[in-house]
């Protein structure tokens, strides 16, 4: 009861606990809202290739616990911005400074080294 009475006698700092909570519950509904329709297309596509008899393609786990947003140069997790223009689009990693040309379709993947992708580097603006 003693939280409830300090709570009602401060308004700023019930402010500040909705705000924060707010803040937490928001953070929680995006994570949620962003990853998990990616992991259930990603099983439903593993049961359909299963059903149709088809090699399921090879996917980097999606997960609510690691995200799968990392720079392909850096690998510098949530780092990487999407930018536009009125002509293209591009994504750009804060971290290294890393460009990639969004418009153009990736280049297929070398069977060498599957981490490796072509990369368009644009001036900085």
């Amino acid at each position: 009861m003693a939280l409830i009475e300090l709570l009602s006698n401060s308004p700023a700092l019930l402010l500040a606990a909705c705000a924060i909570l707010g803040l937490l519950v928001g953070s929680f509904l995006n994570v949620v809202i962003l990853r998990l329709p990616r992991m259930m297309e990603a099983g439903w596509k593993q049961e359909a290739s299963a059903i149709l008899g088809l090699t399921p393609a090879e996917a980097d786990p999606i997960s609510l616990m690691h995200p799968a947003s990392s720079c392909p140069g850096c690998g510098a997790m949530d780092r990487i911005q999407r930018c536009s223009d009125d002509d293209s689009t591009w994504m750009e990693c804060v971290a290294c400074g890393l460009v990639r040309d969004l418009d153009q379709p990736p280049a297929a993947a070398d069977a060498t080294d599957a981490h490796e992708q072509t990369v368009t580097l644009k001036p900085p603006r």
